[in-house]
């Protein structure tokens, strides 16, 4: 079996064709597979590494010579004063003042009066009267011998002593022993005690913190504060789009379309895309 590859130039496109020796003369298709490269371009992003000098404005001291300055210091000292504190207490003090005062007692007096009342008196009187009662003895006959026993009628007085009460109305005295509050009014001094402050003046030292500034000479360096440029190298990063072309074999099913004493079945590739 030979390949050959014939190229010809139909509508501005190249034709790759890959086909089998024996020409085919017959109106069938004869179709086969075919393994054919695809190719395109992918975009991919590249970053180089390059190294950039950077500077900066620093101030730096720059000294040279001396020179002389005032060296300052705050101390704190006391500063006393003699003044007057009043030193005060508490003393017992008696004070009286005449308050007026109300004295009372019960003065008994005796009070009469009359009142009507029955007076009753018991007294005693004889009562008498008649009682008969048979009296009974031996009698005589007619004939002055003694016989049987003859009873006869006697009156008696009997008396006895009665008690008679005989009341009439008398005026009665009657006396009761009553109180009256009697008062009398007079003035007394009411006395207490209550504290009192005295004071008097004495004196006393009164010290404070003040604040003294004491200054001294003192030579030291003349320096100065100068701008100047501070450089140092960093990495930078510089990234650009690249394209990087991708190929890949794929499998093509490839068949000539029928044509007469045709030589060969043909594929047509244009700008990556595949055309039968």
């Amino acid at each position: 079996m030979a390949i050959l590859r014939v190229v010809a130039f139909c509508a501005f496109v190249t034709i790759s064709i890959t086909a089998v020796s024996s020409s085919v003369e017959s109106e069938a298709p004869n179709c086969w597979i075919e393994k054919v490269d695809k190719c395109w371009d992918e975009p991919k992003k590249v970053c180089d590494t390059v190294p950039k000098q950077v500077c900066n404005k620093v101030s730096k001291q720059v000294c040279g010579g001396t020179k002389t300055i005032q060296d300052c210091h705050t101390k704190t000292v006391p500063e006393c004063s003699s003044v007057k504190v009043p030193k005060c207490w508490n003393v017992d003090k008696q004070v009286c003042n005449p308050e007026k005062k109300t004295s009372c007692k019960d003065v008994p007096s005796e009070k009469c009066w009359t009142e009507p009342e029955n007076k009753c008196y018991k007294s005693y009187t004889e009562q008498c009267h008649d009682v008969v009662r048979k009296v009974c003895g031996k009698g005589y006959t007619h004939s002055g011998k003694k016989g049987g026993i003859v009873c006869s009628p006697q009156t008696s007085k009997v008396c006895s002593k009665v008690p008679v009460v005989e009341c009439k109305q008398e005026s009665i005295k009657k006396c009761k022993t009553v109180y009256n509050k009697e008062c009398n009014e007079y003035t007394e001094d009411v006395c207490k005690t209550v504290q009192e402050q005295k004071c008097q003046d004495e004196e006393k030292t009164v010290c404070k913190d003040k604040e003294v500034q004491s200054c001294n000479d003192k030579e030291v360096a003349d320096c100065k504060n100068v701008d100047v440029d501070e450089c140092k190298t960093v990495n930078e990063q510089n990234c650009y789009d690249k394209s990087e072309k991708k190929c890949a074999t794929q499998n093509v099913k490839k068949c000539d379309k029928g044509c007469q004493s045709t030589p060969a079945v043909y594929v047509v590739s244009r700008g990556g895309e595949d055309f039968e």
